[in-house]
């Protein structure tokens, strides 16, 4: 996934300086919707008796954007995932390997931030934010294959930074990194779409 993520930021900052098939940026004001798949990496998710939490997990997010015209923004975004593992020993396989047993986990959060936009070129373009994050682990019920009810709530701040490519007037597509005061790091891909 760093390889992959590599890649795209060389091709991103290679694109920056080439003609694009988007109409050149202007500062404008107006609202923007962002799909974003993002994953996220702990080193302290606390374990739940010999049930040890895997250190990375896959979420969905949907943000919402406002820009002005001298190019600074807000941003609220929701996000959601089912893929945290927890996993728990439980002997060797005849190659020797050992085995776990797993139960999977969810995800969820929503942050309040605010940043303002650097333009590189007409087509490319930095964004950084500070904000607010509130997530939500959702532990299973480590007796059955099911959710329990409880959760585990933090409280964080946030500093992100975006590079975004516009490939068309209305569209983009951008590399997504955040760090949360938990520890928690995200990184992700998103595609944003202009409603000016």
């Amino acid at each position: 996934m760093k390889a992959v993520h590599s890649i795209l930021a060389c091709c991103l900052l290679c694109w920056a300086w080439l003609p694009g098939t988007a109409a050149a940026a202007q500062p404008a004001a107006g609202l923007a919707l962002e799909v974003q798949g993002l994953q996220s990496r702990y080193t302290d998710i606390a374990a739940e008796g010999d049930w040890i939490a895997d250190d990375k997990f896959n979420e969905v997010g949907l943000a919402l954007r406002w820009q002005w015209h001298n190019d600074w923004l807000v941003e609220a975004t929701l996000s959601r995932g089912g893929q945290l593992r927890y996993l728990r020993e439980t002997g060797s396989n005849d190659d020797g390997a050992t085995e776990y047993e797993t139960r999977q986990g969810r995800t969820y959060g929503w942050s309040v931030g605010a940043g303002k936009r650097f333009w590189v070129s007409e087509y490319f373009s930095w964004v950084t934010t500070v904000g607010y994050m509130q997530r939500g682990i959702r532990s299973p019920d480590f007796s059955e294959p099911t959710l329990n009810s409880s959760r585990t709530v933090e409280h964080n701040a946030m500093l992100g930074i975006k590079a975004e490519y516009r490939v068309l007037q209305r569209l983009s597509v951008s590399l997504n990194f955040n760090l949360l005061s938990s520890g928690e790091r995200q990184q992700g891909l998103g595609i944003a779409y202009y409603f000016f």
